[in-house]
Parts: structure tokens; sequence; C-alpha cells
């Protein structure tokens, strides 16, 4: 699910998924580089986090509790820049049941993955 972000360079969006309350704070450093917070449910989870492309935002599985989790993804293939937010750099949350198929998916590979390396020595 897309989160709705303005092309400004700070802002804090709330939305509520699987039955938690978002808090988000995004802001740039003036140094071409973009940081954000979370806070879910009153209790911060994740604090001066990098917007990196292709890096979960909550850095631990246990932290994201009963939600889920959020990634970003930019046109450029590079870091989000505020410039960009609606025309290509968009912040995505995946929901709890998301995050879990995309683990199993990950072990299920690794688990192939592992039994190939095994068989071809």
């Amino acid at each position: 699910m897309p989160i709705n972000l303005q092309a400004i360079p700070n802002q804090e969006p709330t939305f509520t998924a699987d039955g938690q309350q978002y808090d988000i704070r995004v802001w740039f450093d003036g140094d071409d580089m973009m940081f954000m917070d979370i806070t879910v449910n009153g209790a911060v989870v994740a604090s001066s986090c990098p917007c990196l492309v292709g890096q979960m935002v909550i850095p631990y599985e246990y932290l994201e509790g009963d939600g889920g989790n959020f990634f970003w993804t930019t046109a450029s293939g590079g870091n989000p820049n505020y410039e960009n937010f609606g025309a290509g750099d968009v912040l995505l949350y995946a929901s709890n049941a998301e995050m879990a198929t995309g683990r199993a998916t990950i072990a299920a590979n690794a688990q192939t993955i592992t039994l190939a390396s095994n068989q071809a020595a």
C-alpha cells in the first residue's frame, strides 16, 4: 500500500493498517539524504532511519509487532528524494500478512539453494 507523501522536505503522515496506528516523520537533512521515524500505537519502533531503497525501514521483525513494515521504491533506483514524492519515489507499507508470505518465500528459496549447493558438492 503506498503512503501518501507530498513533494515537500519535512512531513508527518499518519494512517491505520493491520489494526495499528502509524505516525511517520520523514525529513530531509539538507545534505541529499532523507530520514524517517516510525511510531506505532505511541511506541517508537524506528528512529532516525535513513531512507534507503531495497531495505526494510523497521530494522527487526519483532519491532513490527502485529503490523507490517515499510519499503522505499524509486523510479531512478537511487535513494528517495522528497522532490520526487508522488512522481516516482514511493514509500510502501507491506502488511503483516504480506511480510509473512515474503519471509516464507525467502526461507523456501534459501532451503532450495542450500540443497542444490549440497548436491553439487
